[in-house]
């Protein structure tokens, strides 16, 4: 039997839509797993926005606000649960990815649309970058993948339109989170290179279309009150954060990183590395080729500030990395017939997709949301979390405060209880760097005037570094908690993996350190 050319297109076009679904089906089978520890800060800080508080009032961190109200605005949306801001990852993914369809289909090949959506999708499931949560950088890679298409159809159309929602659309990249402000000097330089001598118009449009969100946001941060806060806690702190590691520290994480996504998904790690051959291929379009180059270096610029590495980072490579692969997949196929291309490209991403979805079918198919939680995160006590914030809600009253001595804001969330400083976590006061001697004395200030009804302390924060256990902080605590009565302690079982759900009650034990993860939950003597 002889297939038709519409055959072979429709087949490829069906496989492609077949992943974009299967893909979405499986974000929304694990969008109740629990929340992990910078999701559980977007969460407070969302569920705060909406009792009426500003940013940076109750909520002390580096990250731009961006972040906070889109988590707000999930839970308007979807209700205050877990599942919420998933949910709407999944949405902003969805409309990224007809952006990105149209942004291949103008710089690539009126077919390379279809592709480039399915490896989009696919790309942000991995597991390794933390492609199931709802990461800042999920919220970023939402504005920039419009921003990109903008510019790039605004370059072509000549149009100061386009151009200036580009500068609006990356802005709000930014707020979402700082990350994205390489790419502002990135979509610089590809109007400079592709106008030449008439570019001052649309660097004017592009700069007036920035300033716009830029000036909003710092107009009600001031307004609010807390434009000191912010500035503090974004710039100057954050200054302070990105050169607590050196280049070693880099080198390392880098190499963790990489051979987790090689164990992980050996067939689309080498998928990734022959495409990158596409950029040395003969050019389909020059210009495509440049503003690929272009973007690529940018996103990865994007991702070694304070040389960190974490896997969730590298979502922000991911719309370069789809765009590469279908280049590169159009470039080889380019010498076949169309029949033939198009079956090659079926065959292409459904094999790639296949062996994405076989090498974590355990997590994607067949663990609970808890096992899941473990799976990725050994040893943390996310699937505990519910658990302790249940429990400290049953034991406080609404208007109570948790001091936590520990490194967990999701309880806070969980809970419906404030935190007894805008210090959610302790990492800042433990750093090396100079304002943490001040932070501490601030944490240790806000906790004491507050008086908090439960002290929270988890025995896998960074107390348990042997180096730590002299800091003024530590010392603060052991008197502290002499106020206050041990009611509870979550801890793991002896094996040391599985989530921490026993809880001793009758005669829990107040001895440090101890052999297993554990969560202590303390309640003041005087309190009801």
């Amino acid at each position: 039997m002889k297939f038709s050319g519409a055959t072979y297109k429709n087949a490829y076009r069906l496989v492609c839509l077949l992943i974009i679904i299967t893909v979405a089906g499986i974000r929304i089978h694990l969008a109740d797993i629990p929340f992990e520890r910078d999701e559980g800060e977007y969460a407070y800080a969302g569920q705060l926005i909406l009792k009426g508080d500003p940013p940076y009032h109750d909520v002390y961190n580096m990250k731009f606000p961006g972040v906070y109200y889109m988590y707000a605005l999930s839970f308007k949306l979807f209700g205050e649960g877990v599942a919420a801001p998933r949910y709407l990852v999944l949405l902003l993914q969805l409309t990224s990815a007809c952006f990105i369809f149209l942004l291949a289909r103008r710089a690539i090949n009126p077919l390379a649309g279809w592709l480039c959506s399915a490896f989009f999708m696919l790309l942000n499931l991995s597991l390794t970058i933390s492609g199931c949560q709802a990461n800042a950088e999920h919220f970023l890679v939402a504005f920039l993948v419009p921003s990109m298409f903008f510019l790039y159809r605004g370059m072509e159309r000549q149009s100061f339109r386009d151009i200036f929602f580009t500068g609006v659309l990356l802005t709000v990249a930014c707020i979402m989170k700082q990350h994205a402000f390489v790419f502002a000097f990135a979509t610089a330089l590809w109007i400079i290179y592709v106008q030449r001598f008439k570019s001052a118009g649309y660097l004017l449009s592009y700069i007036a279309g920035g300033a716009l969100p830029a000036l909003l946001m710092c107009s009600y941060l001031w307004y609010a009150g807390v434009w000191d806060r912010f500035y503090f806690l974004t710039i100057q702190y954050a200054r302070e954060y990105v050169g607590v590691l050196n280049y070693h520290h880099g080198i390392y994480n880098l190499n963790s990183l990489n051979q987790n996504f090689r164990c992980s998904n050996p067939v689309l790690f080498w998928c990734l590395f022959i495409s990158a051959l596409g950029l040395f291929l003969p050019a389909q379009k020059s210009k495509t080729k440049i503003f690929l180059i272009l973007f690529l270096i940018a996103s990865a610029i994007a991702t070694t500030p304070g040389y960190y590495f974490r896997g969730h980072y590298f979502l922000i490579l991911v719309p370069v990395l789809a765009i590469l692969i279908t280049y590169t997949a159009f470039a080889l196929t380019g010498y076949f017939s169309p029949q033939v291309r198009n079956a090659l490209l079926a065959c292409y991403v459904a094999g790639n997709a296949f062996f994405f979805l076989y090498c974590q079918k355990e997590v994607f198919f067949q663990m609970s949301s808890d096992e899941v939680t473990e799976c990725l995160y050994k040893g943390a006590p996310f699937a505990a979390a519910p658990k302790v914030s249940a429990f400290i809600k049953h034991h406080s009253e609404p208007g109570d405060r948790i001091c936590q001595v520990g490194v967990e804001p999701e309880i806070f969330f969980l809970s419906q209880r404030r935190s007894a400083s805008g210090y959610i976590y302790i990492y800042p006061l433990l750093e090396h760097q100079k304002y943490a001697a001040s932070m501490t004395e601030e944490f240790i200030k806000q906790s004491e005037d507050s008086k908090p009804a439960i002290l929270l302390y988890s025995s896998k924060s960074v107390f348990e570094n042997g180096s730590n256990l002299d800091t003024r902080l530590y010392q603060w605590f052991l008197n502290f908690k002499n106020n206050y009565k041990l009611i509870a302690v979550f801890h793991a079982k002896a094996d040391d993996c599985s989530p921490m759900s026993v809880v001793d009650t009758i005669s829990p034990s107040d001895t440090l350190p101890q052999i297993t993860p554990q969560i202590k939950v303390y309640k003041r003597l005087d309190a009801r």
